[in-house]
């Protein structure tokens, strides 16, 4: 099994090209070949990939006839669109006294560039679940992985955006909730991104109304937590970043939002407490910004101990340096850890704070001292939970520079080398416990496990 590793002694922006085949479905089989000699059957079209989808497999060569020479070829599927190469047919089997049929050829690569980003790395993959238009936040728990549907899309399970459970060793998901399911609560489902599992409870963002909901984990009536409808001052622009992140314990939940003061002009943005006891709300910290490039806001939020660590972005569109902020469960102490480019992902342990700008993995300590460049990564890295920390390894999900695919690698903490765990096509949110990595592939519309 082939490792491919790369340092960060090199070029921060540096592309490394990885090479893997797409994941096939098996579509169809041929017929039997009957009488003398009679021709295999050919093998079943691959079926065409769903946009950066996996590829379809070819169907299988037809048995040879019952005399003479064995069947002939079964014909190479099709690539699927977007997918990697079909497999050939397999051989039809001889016939009584004649020859066995050769094996069909491979089928040709699917156009729209699937092929290459499906397999390669050295973790071993297990594909949770599939045919989702676009999965985003995931949560563990002993049992279970919970992820986000976002909708909006096309495929084989239904596009409304949904809460979705299934098990850590693969089987039947299960939709938890959705608006058809309960439709007095549909604002629940209004672009849900992030997602957290606390006790016997699910909560996740609804970013398009700013509002964060909840429910048990085993199923029931979602009922919201922060909600924006009792404050019509609240902004939708820019996205709400409680879609991001948010931090969590066992008394509150930890988040960011932005609420107008003149609407056009001017606004506060800042970190937020929210009781899940009764769901009491308290800031922790804001600041009033106007509406201009230079305006500044709260962006991702985590949580490290008794310490909340945000993303401070200065910039309203299209913000180029900001900050990692820090500030007790309470409001207390708060300070600046490191001030930095645009963080996109962020996660902590005990000690230092991890995050991702541009194409860098970057560490700061949260007793303060500025930051440490631990590797540079060969492609752009997404907003949210890109990278997460699991013992003495980072895991970070990467989208290719100028290429539809990305993957997972794994780091150590301290920075060195890394390693490719995994291909994909848009690797988004990531997380890991004792029984492997597990991500969404936002492009291709699955939820997968890697085991290192």
């Amino acid at each position: 099994m082939k490792r491919w590793v790369w340092t960060a002694t090199g070029l921060a922006f540096g592309v490394v090209m990885m090479t893997g085949c797409g994941d096939d479905v098996p579509v169809g089989h041929g017929q039997q070949g009957s009488g003398a000699g009679a021709e295999g059957g050919r093998g079943g079209s691959g079926g065409a990939g769903a946009t950066g989808g996996a590829a379809g497999r070819s169907g299988a060569g037809g048995a040879g006839g019952s005399a003479g020479e064995g069947g002939t070829a079964g014909r190479a599927g099709a690539g699927g669109a977007g997918g990697s190469a079909g497999e050939g047919g397999m051989a039809g089997r001889a016939g009584a006294g004649g020859a066995a049929g050769q094996a069909g050829a491979g089928g040709d690569s699917g156009s729209g560039g699937g092929g290459s980003c499906a397999l390669g790395g050295s973790g071993t993959k297990t594909r949770l679940s599939s045919g989702w238009p676009t999965p985003r936040g995931l949560a563990l728990d002993e049992d279970y992985v919970y992820f986000v549907n976002w909708g909006h899309g096309s495929g084989a399970n239904p596009e409304a955006p949904s809460i979705v459970r299934v098990a850590k060793a693969g089987g039947t998901e299960t939709v938890l909730a959705d608006a058809a399911l309960y439709p007095a609560q549909a604002s629940a489902f209004a672009g849900p991104d992030a997602i957290a599992a606390q006790g016997d409870e699910l909560y996740w963002t609804a970013a398009a109304g700013n509002e964060v909901w909840r429910m048990p984990k085993a199923g029931g009536t979602p009922s919201a937590l922060v909600t924006s409808h009792t404050d019509p001052n609240l902004l939708d622009t820019p996205p709400a970043p409680t879609a991001y992140t948010f931090g969590i314990d066992g008394d509150a939940l930890y988040f960011a939002r932005h609420r107008w003061i003149s609407p056009g002009s001017s606004f506060t943005s800042g970190v937020y407490r929210s009781a899940l006891a009764d769901g009491a709300l308290s800031t922790l910290a804001e600041d009033t910004n106007t509406v201009s490039e230079s305006a500044g806001h709260a962006a991702t939020v985590t949580l490290a101990g008794s310490r909340v660590v945000w993303a401070w972005w200065h910039g309203l569109t299209t913000p180029s340096e900001g900050a990692l902020r820090v500030a007790g469960t309470d409001g207390s102490s708060p300070s600046t850890l490191t001030t930095t480019a645009q963080v996109q992902g962020l996660t902590v342990d005990g000690a230092s704070a991890y995050y991702t700008q541009a194409a860098l993995v970057m560490s700061a300590p949260l007793s303060g001292g500025g930051s440490t460049l631990l590797a540079p990564l060969p492609g752009v890295l997404p907003l949210g939970r890109s990278l997460t920390t699991w013992e003495g390894s980072l895991y970070v999900a990467f989208t290719d520079a100028g290429a539809a695919c990305g993957g997972v690698v794994r780091l150590p903490k301290a920075g060195g080398p890394v390693e490719l765990l995994a291909r994909g096509e848009r690797p988004s949110y990531v997380s890991a416990d004792a029984s492997g990595v597990y991500y969404t592939d936002l492009e291709a519309g699955e939820v997968w496990r890697v085991e290192p």
